[in-house]
This record gives C-alpha cells, sequence and structure tokens, in this order.
C-alpha cells in the first residue's frame, strides 16, 4: 500500500482518458460529418480536417508558455478546459443543426482547448504526489495512463465504424454521433476543481 498513488492523480488519468476518448471520437466522424451533413466535398472536408487538426497540435506551445510563466499549471488547464467544454457544447448544437459556421467555431474553440491542456495534464498530475522526489512513484503515474490510453483509441476507433456501416446504427445522422460525443467532456469539465493547486 506504500506504493499506492493518491486519488487525484486516478482522477486526473480517468479525466485525461475521457478527454482524449471524446477529442479522438470527434476526429474520427469529423469527415464523414463534414461530407454527408455539411454536404462539403471530400477534399474540403479532409482539408478542414486537418486546419484544425493542425491548431490542436500548435496550441500547446501555447498552452506550455502561459502554464510556466502566467497562469500556472492548475489555472491554465481550467480556462483551457472551460474553452475545451464550450467546443464541444458548440460542435454538439450546431451538429444538431448541421450549421457550419457552428461547426467551424466549435471545432476552432476545441482545438484551442485541447492543446492549451495537453502541456499540462501529465505534470500536473505528477504535482499531486505528496514527495515529488519519490522515483517508484513517478514512474508509476506515468507509466499507468498509456494503456487505458491506447484502449481508448483503438475502442473508439472500432465505435466510430458503427456509424458508418450499414445496420443499426446507419440511420442516425452524422450529427448524432458528434452530439454523442459530447457527454464524456461533461465529466472533463468540473474535474480539475478536486486537484491541487
Amino acid at each position: 500500500m506504500a506504493n499506492k498513488l493518491p486519488t487525484s492523480v486516478y482522477s486526473i488519468i480517468v479525466v485525461e482518458f475521457l478527454e482524449r476518448y471524446s477529442y479522438y471520437a470527434m476526429r474520427a466522424i469529423l469527415t464523414m460529418y463534414f461530407s454527408e451533413s455539411l454536404h462539403l466535398s471530400d477534399s474540403t472536408s479532409v482539408s478542414f480536417f486537418l486546419y484544425t487538426s493542425a491548431l490542436a497540435y500548435f496550441t500547446p506551445c501555447v498552452g506550455g508558455y502561459l502554464s510556466d510563466s502566467r497562469w500556472g499549471k492548475f489555472a491554465t488547464i481550467s480556462r483551457f478546459g472551460s474553452i475545451y467544454v464550450v467546443g464541444f457544447l458548440v460542435l454538439s448544437f450546431s451538429a444538431l443543426q448541421s450549421k457550419m459556421s457552428g461547426t467551424m467555431i466549435g471545432l476552432v474553440l476545441i482545438g484551442i482547448g485541447t492543446g492549451g491542456i495537453k502541456p499540462c495534464v501529465s505534470s500536473f498530475g505528477a504535482d499531486q504526489l505528496p514527495d515529488p522526489n519519490d522515483e517508484k512513484k513517478l514512474r508509476k503515474y506515468f507509466s499507468t495512463p498509456r494503456f487505458p490510453l491506447q484502449r481508448n483509441l483503438e475502442t473508439r476507433e472500432g465505435q466510430s465504424q458503427l456509424l458508418r456501416r450499414p445496420g443499426p446504427c446507419s440511420s442516425l445522422p452524422a450529427s448524432s454521433g458528434s452530439f454523442s460525443i459530447f457527454f464524456p467532456e461533461t465529466e472533463f469539465g468540473g474535474a480539475p476543481l478536486n486537484f491541487q493547486q
């Protein structure tokens, strides 16, 4: 039991799992949503997918800078996490009406939000350990998220394929998939409030 991680660390691992779960699920069906619900060409759908992905991979530079030099990890995660949740709300509700403007606003907010929190979450979890020099617990913490995250990606990719195949799920419009992806994010939105600053 001496090697047990604090509860807040496990909460961070679960929250990161939910965050990645919802993000990659949305990405898995995004081009299908662009082409089938918004009636964009395949090349335009792929372009928008890549532009929003690039934003999500650029914004960690901003999140890391703000975390290290301005706000601290907790405030950065809280602020960018809020932007992230708002982005999923905007995307979800615009998907119900197949609105291009709302979709793009939601995707930009999601890109900013996910990028802003990404450089902070892992190190914030390590900050929750009572002894930052305990190599055994640090090793355990940094090795724990890898398995659930990998399983998460495999599982969600399989679920997104159900939306693409003929069958009971095929009657759902592509927007239903986008709307359903929001729900794991509600857990993510309140989670940082449970941790040490």
